[in-house]
């Protein structure tokens, strides 16, 4: 499976300037609204998909060109340049400098790698998902899995404790009429009284020494 290594783009949509360099690791996309995080996905979309992906205003407004280039880790470098008038072309250029005649062609091949059917990820149960998720971003989460799973006991064990916690709670018997007590209260009171023994022992000691 092919993977972005490096992402360009100037005056793309939203896009003044960009540049990501995933260095083979997953990348995360964030900020406010209209920073340009989905302008960012369309990119991608923009230079694999072909013209029937491009969208009427691709240019940055008030600029007169956009490009935009990908990098994959096999070396090949997929590049795109497009005017405000919708004109536009993209070029696929191998690790050796060499140009394909029909860049398109090839693209199509790497679509089901880089992409996947939003409706389809929707229907598919969770387990599904994950599997998608590791299969796209080629990280291994087998380890993360059995942590997941181990917490997930740990969590059955204490839900049975507070489960036999409340039961024994509600199945202690009621005296009618016996008062709440407040406990910060009975503490305070505990140690109003320790205060008053030490200081009575205190006074003892003093007595017995003039004695």
């Amino acid at each position: 499976m092919s993977r972005i290594v490096r992402l360009e783009a100037e005056n793309v949509k939203r896009i003044k300037v960009m540049r990501i360099d995933a260095g083979g690791k997953s990348v995360i996309i964030g900020g406010k609204n209209g920073a340009g995080k989905t302008s960012a996905i369309d990119v991608v979309q923009y230079l694999f998909g072909g013209k029937r992906e491009w969208c009427a205003r691709m240019v940055r407004d008030g600029q007169d060109k956009a490009s935009a280039e990908v990098l994959l880790d096999s070396g090949l470098k997929v590049r795109g340049e497009w005017t405000p008038d919708g004109r536009g072309r993209v070029t696929l250029t191998s690790a050796d400098g060499l140009k394909a005649s029909n860049p398109q062609t090839i693209l199509d091949t790497f679509v089901g790698d880089l992409s996947f059917d939003p409706l389809e990820f929707d229907r598919m149960t969770p387990a599904e998902r994950a599997a998608a998720l590791s299969r796209i971003t080629g990280l291994d989460t087998s380890d993360l899995d059995a942590d997941d799973k181990s917490y997930r006991g740990e969590r059955t064990l204490v839900g049975r404790d507070i489960d036999n916690a409340r039961g024994y709670y509600e199945s202690l018997p009621e005296y009618p009429g016996a008062e709440p007590v407040d406990v910060s209260d009975l503490l305070r009171k505990q140690s109003a009284a320790r205060e008053s023994e030490r200081t009575a022992d205190g006074a003892s000691r003093e007595a017995a020494s003039l004695g």
